[in-house]
């Protein structure tokens, strides 16, 4: 990366699938994501250096007409060196056309 980058390093990792068949009129999507990124000295910015941030977060998605609606039921869990920690629990609703 270059001069003046916030950022040492970032990945993202995410591990998802669908059922083939429906259970009911829907299907079951499981998802696992896992972020993580290092901050980097750059001097007199206001992040932290050399700091450490991560996110997991685990999911259970009800697909319903080909994603045209989408039910999700997760957990996120996020670390941000040592001044931030956070856990939440969250229900959405995704609505497509």
């Amino acid at each position: 990366m270059g001069e003046g980058e916030l950022v040492d390093y970032s990945f993202l990792v995410l591990a998802s699938w669908m059922t083939a068949d429906k259970i009911g009129i829907g299907h079951i999507q499981p998802l696992v994501r896992f972020q993580s990124a290092k901050t980097t000295d750059v001097g007199s910015m206001t992040v932290p250096p050399d700091e450490t941030s991560n996110i997991f977060e685990g999911q259970i998605g009800y697909v319903i007409d080909s994603y045209a609606t989408r039910l999700a039921l997760g957990f996120l869990y996020q670390k941000a060196g040592d001044a931030i920690e956070d856990t939440q629990l969250y229900l959405g609703l995704q609505l497509q056309k």
